[in-house]
C-alpha cells in the first residue's frame, strides 16, 4: 500500500532486520556484483559503523556522472559530527550498509514526508564512524528531474518544505540536540531555500505571506 511516505516503509522493514546489518535497497537504484561482500568487508576490517559506496548517477542507463555525498568533503573516514546537522550527510541511502545496533533507539524519522532521510541520518548516525568504499560502486537512478530537485516545485510543496525544516529543528532543539544558534541557523537556512525558489507572483499569494508571518514566529520562538 501507498503511504505516501517512502520512510514509513523504511521504518518497516527496519523492524523486520534480524541480522548484524542493514542495507536499504531502494527500487529505482543498483549495485555492483559485489557490493553487499565489499561494504561487509570494509565494515569489519576499519571497524566502522557506516559505510557509504562510491557512488554513480544514471539517466537511460547510461552513467552521467558521480554523486559526491557532503559528508566526505574533506575526509574519506571520519566521525559524523554536529556539523551534519546543517546539511544532508549522504544522498542516496542505496550506497550505504550499517549496523543494525544504530537504528534500535531512533522514532521520529518516519513522521516525515519529505525529509525522512536526513532526520534519520541525524538519529541514527551522529557520533559514528562512517567512510567511503571506492572498492564497489552504487548506482543512483536519475531520470528527468529528480523528485528531490527544488527547482521543479511550486508554492504548495515548499511551503511543506519548510514546514518539515522547522519541525525537525524544532524537535531537535527540544531534545537538547542542538542550541538555540543552530536552530536559527538552520531555519533561516531553509527558508531561504524557499524563499529564493519561488516567483515574484507566488509571494504575492496568501499561502506565502502565511510562511513568511510563520518564519519570524520561529525566529522568536527561543
Amino acid at each position: 500500500m501507498n503511504s505516501g511516505s517512502p520512510f514509513k516503509q523504511w521504518k518497516k522493514g527496519l523492524n523486520l532486520v534480524k541480522g548484524d546489518f542493514v542495507w536499504i535497497a531502494e527500487s529505482d537504484d543498483y549495485c555492483d556484483l559485489n557490493f553487499l561482500e565489499s561494504q561487509i568487508k570494509q565494515l569489519i576490517d576499519n571497524d566502522l559503523d557506516i559505510v557509504v559506496a562510491e557512488t554513480k548517477t544514471v539517466k537511460n542507463q547510461v552513467i552521467t556522472g558521480r554523486t559526491q555525498h557532503p559528508v566526505f568533503k574533506e575526509n574519506d573516514i571520519l566521525n559524523i559530527t554536529l556539523d551534519s546537522f546543517l546539511y544532508c550527510p549522504i544522498l542516496n541511502v542505496s550506497a550505504v550498509l550499517f549496523k543494525k545496533e544504530l537504528v534500535v533507539n531512533i522514532s521520529q524519522f518516519f513522521n516525515y514526508k519529505l525529509i525522512g532521510d536526513r532526520v534519520f541520518y541525524f538519529e541514527a548516525f551522529q557520533n559514528k564512524k562512517i567512510a567511503i568504499n571506492r572498492n564497489t560502486q552504487s548506482y543512483f537512478r536519475k531520470e528527468g528531474d529528480s523528485v528531490s530537485s527544488l527547482s521543479t516545485k511550486g508554492l504548495n510543496y515548499l511551503v511543506g518544505y519548510y514546514h518539515e525544516h522547522e519541525q525537525f529543528a524544532n524537535d531537535a532543539y527540544i531534545a537538547k540536540k542542538i542550541d538555540r544558534e543552530l536552530y536559527h541557523l538552520y531555519i533561516k537556512r531553509f527558508f531561504n531555500r524557499v524563499n529564493n525558489r519561488l516567483a515574484r507572483t507566488e509571494k504575492l499569494k496568501l499561502k506565502y505571506i502565511k510562511l513568511r508571518i510563520q518564519y519570524y514566529k520561529d525566529l522568536k520562538k527561543y
